[in-house]
């Protein structure tokens, strides 16, 4: 048996394949994706609810692109607007220990701390809406760096294997509903095989 397969691998055919680069690229890519499939159908490496999961604002660029300075106001909006409704709620404890997107949860503070913060991201958010065309007024980068930081220090940014996970979810952005295109573009190698 191992006498056939060392024949089959020093043949002439394997030779020409290990020799066309574009083929070796090829298989490699079809290999990972075969590897993937294993991996999400026999470990449930990816689970049907992680798909439908909000992980952040709707249509968030991935990795190599930057979103445009209304695009960064709109996100920051969204951060502001959802732990907002979760303070607002009957019963706020409890949304507020529900409100999470995949990793990222909301930070451990006083619902009078929370409030008055996302207070002082609405004000920044309103001084900053001022402008007719955000994406062509640089001098508003600074309060719009601000904004982003305000929206952030109300939630535990994910670190270690959480925050590469997280990272990693993001990596090819957001679809309408905030879900992330990486999860499922995966989960789909699973639909299709």
């Amino acid at each position: 048996m191992i006498r056939h397969f060392a024949r089959f691998m020093g043949g002439r055919g394997m030779t020409k394949l290990r020799r066309n680069r574009m083929a070796m690229i090829a298989l490699s890519i079809i290999s990972l994706y075969v590897l993937m499939a294993l991996l999400i159908l026999v470990f449930g490496l990816i689970a049907k609810e992680s798909t439908t999961e909000k992980i952040g604002p709707a249509t968030t660029p991935g990795m190599f692109s930057t979103p445009l300075p209304e695009k960064r106001l709109e996100n920051a909006a969204f951060y502001l607007e959802e732990l907002e409704g979760a303070l607002d709620s009957r019963d706020p404890a409890q949304a507020v220990g529900d409100l999470h997107f995949a990793e990222l949860v909301v930070k451990d503070l006083p619902h009078e701390e929370l409030r008055a913060t996302v207070e002082q991201g609405w004000k920044l958010y309103d001084e900053l809406g001022e402008s007719d065309d955000l994406n062509s007024a640089p001098e508003l980068m600074g309060g719009m760096a601000e904004l982003e930081a305000v929206a952030a220090s109300l939630y535990v940014q994910p670190t270690g294997l959480d925050g590469q996970l997280y990272a990693m979810r993001l990596s090819l952005g957001t679809d309408r509903q905030g879900r992330s295109i990486m999860v499922r573009a995966l989960y789909s190698i699973k639909v299709a095989t």
